[in-house]
C-alpha cells in the first residue's frame, strides 16, 4: 500500500486498468473487447511524450475531424487516462479548425435592393483595373 502512495497521479490512474494491461513485443497495451466484432482490440498505452503526436495524427492527417471522430480514431488504437479531455482541448485549440470551421460573424449589413422613385435617379459604376 505504501508503494502506491509514492506513485504519481498518472500512474495511479493507470493502475485502475491493471487487469486490462498486457505487455506485447516489449510494449504496454490495454486490451479491450469489441463486442460488435467479437474480437480483442489492443490499445497502445501512450506515454505523455507521444500524446501530442498521436493527437495530430488522428485529428489533422485525416482532414481535421471533429471531436467525436477524433476521439473515436484515437481510442481505437491508443489509450491514456484523460484522453477525452485532451482530444476536446486539442480540437478546440486547432488553428486550422478555428479559421476554417468557425461560422463567419454577421458583422456586415445584409444586402438589400435600393428602391428608387424614377429612372436614372441612382447610377452605379464599378471601377476596375485593367491587367
Amino acid at each position: 500500500m505504501h508503494e502506491r502512495a509514492a506513485e504519481s497521479s498518472c500512474v495511479l490512474r493507470l493502475l485502475k486498468h491493471w487487469k486490462k494491461l498486457k505487455v506485447r513485443n516489449g510494449l504496454l497495451y490495454r486490451v479491450k473487447r469489441d463486442r460488435r466484432m467479437d474480437r480483442k482490440i489492443y490499445q497502445f498505452v501512450t506515454p505523455e511524450a507521444l500524446k501530442r503526436q498521436v493527437l495530430h495524427g488522428v485529428h489533422a492527417l485525416p482532414s481535421h475531424q471533429g471531436r467525436s471522430r477524433t476521439l473515436s480514431l484515437a481510442s481505437e488504437r491508443f489509450f491514456w487516462t484523460g484522453m477525452q479531455r485532451d482530444v476536446v482541448n486539442h480540437v478546440k485549440c486547432c488553428q486550422r479548425c478555428i479559421l476554417g470551421k468557425t461560422p463567419e460573424p454577421h458583422a456586415r449589413a445584409p444586402l438589400e435592393n435600393i428602391r428608387t422613385s424614377a429612372p436614372m435617379e441612382l447610377v452605379c459604376i464599378d471601377f476596375g483595373q485593367q491587367s
